[in-house]
């Protein structure tokens, strides 16, 4: 018996977008090492890992494509939304193990794919099967384990304490043989950290305890994540199926604000609750139409805050008091609605669809630490011992530089909706050419907050005397068309060499 089988193609002679699939092997055998799906994203084209841009995310991998911050990624999970719509960017991480696939799209996506100017990011979670299998892992990092950075290497500095444990596994298989499957991952994360303060702060903050000041020569940045998915399927029979999905994640995080802090009267805690679901149906209505049909769920809410409300005292080597990034939150709960139907005729494989997506919730509040801010000329050294200038110590006038008070935006809620359609045409129009041809319409109602505004006290006011600054509230826009264009075009025919335009 001989037993031949066929290559994948190395190059794709139909699609015009800039993508990558990272398939099941690469997401089971290649290293990541924060186990992180983000990490992966690397691998497609134009695309980076790059510092979190946003302080609700100081521990969830961030990555950009083309030069960009990475605010403007769309990420889905099967299909439903997992986007921050206050500053951009994916909210939720998800246990590795439950990834099945994701794929990534830079440039010239679909126009099944909207929301988004930089990349287009689909992550699908893993099903059971008919055979019963499992995962177990454990990923222990620590500084034993690594080498000093550069800078303190050269500074005679040692290594900062570091220790990171990851561990978890998943479990999937057969309730009715052919017919339901079930499938559950979990993943629990660990991490010890800190960083040093400076020699000379510690001793200045140590003078000021009287003060307030609580001086520590490590300050402590713990991290503590649990995240779960658990997803079934059911075969209802050869033409429709079914399949629900909820993932989970709770995580908790200490001094993510600190930065260079040198007390811990400046420190924090992060807090984030996380929620994606979903549910879908997929029809088979004739041989060559296919219908699915999505309801989703998503729902975050994040703190950030301190335990401490105090004046800040600042001098020119060190200084103490109660954060000025927080007290801030940011919350948003969604639900979505999504049908996408897929014709093939012919040399033509045509798709069309619908994204509805309702908000009631989005807010938030962002105080920034409304207290006392005293900078003063000299350190505390100077003003204890040095008597002749500051006879009085800190009483005495002209000790102060300056006085400020600072406060943010409290609070902003808004009910946004966004509604997108779209026909995309991918024509074969020969064995050589393909076009993909596509056009998808966006609206977002109330997103920008002008009927909110409307509402107010002050703007009915100004408006009834005519006031020119009650004019010109923003309102929603109705022409958001994006067309989409691209070619491909084997050159010689044989798969090696393939013109890309869009």
């Amino acid at each position: 018996m001989v037993v031949e089988a066929a290559a994948a193609a190395l190059v794709d002679v139909q699609k015009t977008d800039v993508s990558r699939a990272i398939s099941p092997s690469e997401v089971v055998d290649l290293p990541s090492n924060s186990r992180d799906f983000v990490g992966l994203a690397a691998l497609a084209p134009g695309a980076r890992p790059v510092n979190s841009y946003d302080p609700t995310k100081n521990r969830i991998g961030v990555f950009a494509v083309n030069g960009s911050n990475g605010r403007n990624v769309n990420v889905t999970v099967n299909g439903i939304d997992n986007k921050d719509n206050t500053v951009g960017g994916p909210v939720m991480q998800l246990p590795l193990e439950a990834i099945e696939e994701f794929n990534i799209s830079t440039q010239r996506f679909s126009a099944a794919n909207g929301r988004s100017e930089g990349a287009a990011v689909n992550v699908i979670t893993k099903s059971g099967s008919n055979i019963l299998h499992g995962s177990l892992f454990y990923q222990d990092r620590r500084d034993a384990f690594q080498a000093n950075d550069y800078f303190s290497e050269k500074g005679n500095q040692p290594k900062p304490p570091f220790l990171r444990q990851q561990f978890g596994g998943s479990i999937g298989g057969p309730v009715k043989k052919d017919k339901t499957f079930l499938f559950f991952a979990l993943e629990r994360e660990r991490e010890e950290t800190s960083f040093p303060v400076t020699p000379t702060a510690f001793t200045e903050l140590s003078l000021v305890t009287n003060l307030g000041a609580k001086p520590s020569q490590t300050i402590p940045t713990p991290y503590y994540d649990w995240r779960y998915n658990g997803r079934l399927d059911h075969r209802f029979n050869d033409k429709n199926s079914f399949s629900l999905s909820y993932t989970n994640q709770n995580n908790r995080g200490l001094n993510d604000q600190s930065g260079q802090t040198n007390d811990l009267t400046a420190g924090n805690f992060t807090t984030n609750q996380l929620i994606i679901a979903n549910a879908a149906l997929s029809s088979v209505l004739t041989p060559n139409v296919v219908n699915v049909a999505t309801v989703g769920y998503q729902y975050w809410n994040n703190l950030i805050d301190s335990d401490i409300r105090a004046p800040n005292y600042t001098f020119p080597d060190a200084y103490f008091g109660t954060n000025g990034n927080v007290p801030q939150q940011s919350f948003q709960r969604k639900w979505q609605f999504k049908d996408d139907l897929s014709i093939t005729k012919g040399k033509h494989s045509f798709k069309t669809g619908f994204d509805y997506l309702w908000e009631p919730v989005l807010g938030g509040f962002f105080i920034f630490n409304p207290t006392l801010t005293l900078t003063f000329f000299d350190n505390p050294s100077k003003i204890l011992n040095d008597k002749a200038t500051y006879p009085q110590g800190f009483s005495t006038p002209g000790a102060i530089q300056q006085m400020s008070d600072t406060s943010g935006n409290p609070y902003f809620y808004l009910h946004p909706k966004m509604f997108g359609a779209y026909f995309q045409d991918d024509w074969k129009v020969s064995r050589r050419l393909t076009l993909n041809l596509g056009l998808r319409w966006d609206r977002d109602y109330d997103l920008n907050a002008g009927p909110e505004q409307a509402k107010s006290r002050v703007f009915q006011r100004l408006k009834a005397i005519n006031n020119p600054f009650a004019g010109g509230l923003p309102h929603d826009d109705t022409k958001d068309f994006s067309p989409r264009i691209g070619l491909a075009y084997d050159l010689t025919g044989g798969g090696k060499h393939v013109i890309r335009a869009g």
